[in-house]
């Protein structure tokens, strides 16, 4: 089962009385990204919205209000529940019923509730809440974050927003894609489908501020769009939209794939396809409010790892060296309408340029729907290529769609750095001053208690759902933003957006903060805050000052260096462009503007 939830408070543009037409529209795009289902969080959609489905062939969970509260009668949520199967219980979307979300109740009404409920129309599959599950229910299926507690997570990240930098493997963890959840489901009776999964924050894109018109009027953004133009940085609100929504987007098809790499799991459901502009704003969609494309991703990549039949690579790490062997373990999972019989699949490595460099073939096999298939391994020598550079693992069923991809690495065995003629220092003094006005070029790698504003803590993915709504979040951070095609990478492959080899740089880098810096100052490395505090933070700059040239990187290149590669080779990337030609910083600083930043 592939779902998200639908609240029914997003704006659907030009769509305001929501005919069958409407519904068709809605559900149609769903379907287009891959989704088989939909959860309607807290409420029972209208007729029209069955039709559209019947016709769609996408299934429906239907939820209950909330009726267990104190001084409701106990009568009134099976009422309420007959209503809603003498209504609709005969179209054949109809397949799921939770009596609400997130209950934290479960007591002999609840029970009863189920209990008479399979008596009256047995025909749906029905539980107790949307999250959280109880082993002693009489559900037909569970719907939850995790499974029972919080260190059983089924999701990314602790339900109820746990510190991302602490809560989330994609944090505590280096990459890989080899983590499932198969040990927290065993010794469940029932399918599992997965709570509210993803919930990635990403910056919001402000040009859909004209999208709301009439009675509607988008405050969050107009407010965020102020706080940016009070900072300098209204310029790169695009940018920080669009860098933010493409690293999000990677962080949640791992989450996705992890549970296709789940053996009998009961499905994933997407906390939401759109942005939901309540609760302090969660822009968490890869569709904003209306259900409109944001770029981030189209719909033929998103089908890729999420639709009935998904290849799946199983690998240790992202990140390898020339001289390792590259190994992984291929799989597909298929859940589609037929057994596939006699089925050839094959794989590829290929630069990103569309080069094939390696290539294989798996053993022709049959592929019976319902779970997951070993296709075979894959191992591969990358001593002979270029490196650094990012490669592209692909994995297809040859003439179809079925096709999935991951972004991997390869660095070089043995980084060797060259100081050259920088100044490497870690503290802003006398001397440094007098070094730059000689004219030498000076690396300054500060330490974090001579920041005078501070700093934020290290972190690699974006924030849980928002990151003031929830538990407390260290970091606020969004990710990165960079030029490819400065100088500063020209060793240092790399997007414009966090990609999963940055994890090592951000896990060992604290984001400083240029708030009160000239705002001709350009950093090379953003780090884009959460919208809610837009403060401009950075982890590496440049400028000019006295008759010298000055790099300042809050990037830690000593702790274990020689086990981090990717650091280690961003520090090479650094060093060399510091030594070339090319190392002319366009701003030019006074000694006083840097004396602000450090005690």
């Amino acid at each position: 089962m592939r779902r998200t939830e639908y609240d029914g408070a997003s704006p659907i543009k030009n769509y305001p009385s929501m005919e069958k037409s409407d519904w068709l529209h809605l559900i149609g795009i769903a379907k287009e990204y891959g989704l088989n289902s939909l959860r309607f969080h807290s409420w029972c959609p209208p007729k029209a919205a069955f039709e559209a489905a019947d016709g769609l062939g996408i299934i429906l969970q239907i939820e209950l209000p909330y009726g267990f509260g104190p001084g409701q009668k106990s009568d009134y949520p099976l009422l309420e529940l007959r209503t809603i199967l003498d209504a609709y219980g005969n179209h054949p979307s109809f397949c799921m019923l939770s009596l609400g979300n997130e209950r934290f109740t479960h007591n002999d009404d609840t029970k009863k509730s189920i209990a008479d409920a399979k008596q009256y129309d047995p025909r749906h599959l029905y539980t107790c809440t949307s999250h959280p599950l109880a082993m002693n229910c009489v559900d037909d299926f569970f719907e939850a974050a995790d499974g029972g507690t919080n260190d059983k997570l089924i999701v990314g990240i602790e339900w109820g927003g746990g510190d991302v930098v602490s809560s989330s493997r994609f944090n505590t963890k280096s990459p890989e894609t080899k983590s499932d959840y198969r040990n927290v489901i065993k010794d469940f009776d029932v399918p599992i489908v997965s709570h509210e999964a993803g919930q990635w924050a990403m910056f919001p894109n402000l040009n859909e501020i004209s999208k709301y018109t009439g009675v509607l009027q988008n405050t969050n953004y107009e407010r965020i769009k102020q706080a940016l133009d009070d900072k300098g940085l209204l310029d790169y609100a695009g940018d920080f939209a669009m860098a933010s929504g493409k690293f999000a987007a990677i962080l949640y098809k791992e989450e996705i794939e992890s549970a296709l790499r789940t053996p009998n799991f009961g499905g994933i459901c997407l906390l939401g396809l759109t942005d939901f502009q309540g609760q302090n704003l969660a822009v968490v969609g890869i569709l904003d409010a209306f259900w409109e494309s944001k770029g981030i991703v189209t719909p033929k990549q998103h089908r890729m790892y999420f639709s009935s039949t998904v290849p799946l690579a199983r690998m240790v790490k992202r990140v390898w060296k020339q001289n390792e062997v590259f190994t992984a373990s291929a799989e597909i999972a298929h859940f589609g309408e037929k057994d596939l019989f006699k089925t050839h699949s094959n794989w590829t490595i290929s630069s990103e340029d569309g080069k094939v460099l390696f290539n294989g073939q798996f053993k022709t096999l049959n592929i019976p729907i319902g779970g997951l298939t070993s296709l075979g391994d894959i191992s591969v020598l990358f001593n002979k290529i270029k490196a650094p550079q990012k490669l592209i693992l692909s994995i297809e069923i040859p003439s179809t769609e079925i096709k999935n991809t991951w972004d991997i690495w390869v660095y070089p065995s043995e980084v060797n750095l060259s100081i050259g003629k920088v100044k490497v220092v870690n503290t802003w003094d006398n001397n440094v001053k007098k070094a730059l006005e000689s004219g030498e070029n000076v690396l300054l790698i500060p330490k974090l208690e001579s920041l005078k504003d501070g700093y934020r803590a290290s972190c690699f993915t974006t924030v849980f759902w928002n990151s003031i709504f929830k538990k407390y979040q260290k970091a606020h951070t969004l990710g990165i933003l960079c030029d490819p095609s400065n100088p500063v990478f020209s060793s240092f492959p790399t997007d414009s957006f966090s990609n999963w080899q940055w994890w090592d740089v951000t896990m060992n880098a604290n984001a400083m903060y240029l708030n009160n810096m000239p705002k001709q100052l350009k950093p090379l490395i953003h780090v884009i805050d959460s919208y809610h505090i837009n403060d401009r933070l950075t982890y590496v700059w440049e400028c000019k000052v006295g008759k010298g040239k000055l790099l300042v990187s809050t990037i830690d290149f000593t702790t274990e260096i020689e086990k981090r590669t990717v650091s280690k080779q961003l520090e090479k990337s650094i060093l060399d462009y510091m030594n070339s030609e090319q190392f002319n910083p366009k701003t030019e600083l006074h000694f006083t503007d840097i004396d602000n930043l450090f005690y």
